[in-house]
C-alpha cells in the first residue's frame, strides 16, 4: 500500500523596509517593507512547488497591509535602497490605500 500526503503550505518572507509613511491605522510614521507571501504545494511535509504569489506593503509597527502587484514589487526587491521615485509612488499608494477605507 502507497500513502501520498500533499498539501498547501503558506509562507511569508520580508524583502525589506523601502519607504516611510503615516499609518492610518495606528496613526504612526513608520517605514513601511514589502512582503512575499507565497502558496505552496507540499508533499510529505516539505515545500516542493510555488502555487501563487502576492505582494504586500505593510507598516512594521501595526502589522496594516495593503496589496501591489508583482512589478512594483519587483522594482524594489533586490535593491540596497529604492529610488525616490520609487518611494514616492509608494506613499501614494499607501495614503490612497487607507483613504480607501
Amino acid at each position: 500500500m502507497f500513502f501520498l500526503i500533499f498539501g498547501l503550505d503558506n509562507s511569508k518572507k520580508q524583502a525589506g523596509d523601502i519607504v516611510t509613511a503615516h499609518c492610518h491605522h495606528c496613526h504612526n510614521d513608520s517605514n513601511w517593507g514589502v512582503w512575499k507571501e507565497t502558496l505552496w504545494g507540499s508533499l510529505f511535509f516539505v515545500k516542493v512547488v510555488p502555487v501563487t504569489s502576492k505582494y504586500y506593503v505593510a507598516c512594521q509597527i501595526c502589522g496594516h497591509a495593503c496589496k501591489i502587484n508583482s512589478s512594483m514589487a519587483k522594482r524594489v526587491i533586490g535593491r540596497r535602497e529604492a529610488s525616490g521615485e520609487v518611494k514616492e509612488e509608494m506613499r501614494k499608494l499607501i495614503d490612497g490605500f487607507q483613504s480607501q477605507e
